[in-house]
């Protein structure tokens, strides 16, 4: 079996690996968390594709089965639809969407992460001062929300519907790419143009999530814990906050309400929490 490694190893493009940072330390902003308390800050975006397979890339602990993203969750479950078949293959790995939030990964995953980035950060950011990276609790979560509920916009972080998309009911949706991908699976190439139609801007608009640093109004200095994915918390498989598949009339409680994850899951992503030794 190919390891996870070098699987995404020849995933990449050329153009990935020339956007990867330089082997070594990770590097970070101060700029990019606000603080929570005095030595405890939530970074303001969700982690993104990039920056997971960096750490899977870099990982050499015992638990590559436990840490890798699973792909195929984008077709287990509610999810089982043909017209997310791209998305099993491509999301995680593609060029299109490496600033977009990493999904289908454990709680175990999440943590190893926060793990890793504390032993493999550059101290160049932080200089003498020892800095460790976690997934926030609930309730460092919902004190940021709460800080700056008035600013965050629930439309702002809702994805919208062109009044102009023509209303197909899900069965003649699935019904026609089901055909498509039928007809097209014999041609890598002509999968492949399938495939880059349900990567542009228009499918991902209406379906998917949006990359880790995008709203459309929210002035909130934290992004989408309304939207786009739902995140790991510290506590015990719990998760919190909105995703891409929410509807914008859902009230900010419902939005902010917790959940019990059993599994990776296309709606569940993570954000990191900076807790800086004061001494």
């Amino acid at each position: 079996m190919i390891s996870t490694k070098i699987r995404i190893y020849f995933q990449f493009s050329a153009f990935y690996v020339l956007f990867m940072s330089t082997l070594g330390a990770q590097e970070l902003s101060r700029s990019n968390f606000i603080a929570v308390s005095d030595n405890v800050y939530i970074s303001r975006f969700e982690v993104s594709n990039k920056e997971y397979n960096e750490f899977l890339l870099r990982y050499t602990g015992p638990h590559e089965d436990s840490i890798k993203i699973y792909d195929d969750y984008w077709v287990k479950g509610e999810f089982d639809k043909s017209y997310n078949i791209p998305y099993s293959l491509y999301y995680s790995s593609s060029e299109k969407y490496i600033h977009h939030p990493v999904v289908n990964i454990t709680q175990f995953g999440a943590k190893e992460y926060c793990r890793w980035l504390s032993e493999n950060y550059s101290r160049d950011s932080f200089p003498s001062q020892a800095i460790v990276f976690r997934l926030p609790t609930q309730k460092e979560w919902m004190e940021i929300f709460k800080k700056h509920k008035a600013a965050i916009d629930i439309n702002g972080e809702k994805l919208t519907i062109p009044k102009d998309l023509p209303q197909l009911t899900q069965e003649q949706k699935d019904s026609i790419t089901q055909r498509q991908v039928k007809k097209l699976r014999e041609s890598p190439e002509k999968f492949q143009a399938l495939s880059e139609y349900y990567k542009s801007d228009l499918f991902i608009e209406r379906f998917s999530t949006q990359p880790v640093d995008y709203v459309i109004l929210s002035p909130a200095p934290v992004f989408n814990m309304l939207g786009n994915v739902s995140e790991w918390t510290e506590d015990d498989h719990l998760v919190i906050g909105g995703n891409w598949l929410n509807k914008t009339t859902q009230s900010k409680k419902e939005l902010t309400s917790t959940f019990k994850g059993t599994s990776p899951s296309p709606k569940i992503g993570f954000r990191i929490v900076m807790v800086v030794d004061p001494s």
